[in-house]
């Protein structure tokens, strides 16, 4: 699985910065998945990377996507189902972690190879 073509991995980092800055109690995670593809690569798995936000005043948790120019926000559950994603194959990493990993590796993702 490749990562190609795509700006997901960068935009993510800069997304959970954004969120992360504008404070309110969100707790910023940075994920990396293998969802299946949709349009042009319906249904082919490829490396993916998203922002997903926990807030302790809700019962859910909201998934961004910023990647290539499109701004979807959804509920993890939505986003979970739309993309054919299983738990399994999800990582998630707080953006301390993202920071620490995008310092030891020097590049933006993905960091887990499973």
């Amino acid at each position: 699985m490749a990562v190609e073509g795509g700006n997901c991995f960068p935009v993510a980092v800069q997304t959970a910065i954004e969120c992360a800055a504008a404070g309110g109690g969100v707790t910023v995670y940075i994920a990396h998945g293998v969802p299946a593809g949709q349009g042009p690569i319906a249904g082919i798995r490829h490396w993916h990377a998203w922002v997903e936000m926990e807030h302790p005043d809700y019962d859910f948790t909201l998934a961004v996507d910023r990647s290539n120019g499109q701004s979807a926000a959804m509920t993890q559950v939505e986003f979970y189902k739309m993309a054919q994603l299983d738990e399994d194959t999800v990582w998630r990493f707080t953006l301390e972690e993202a920071l620490e990993r995008m310092a030891l590796l020097r590049h933006y993702g993905p960091w887990v190879y499973g």
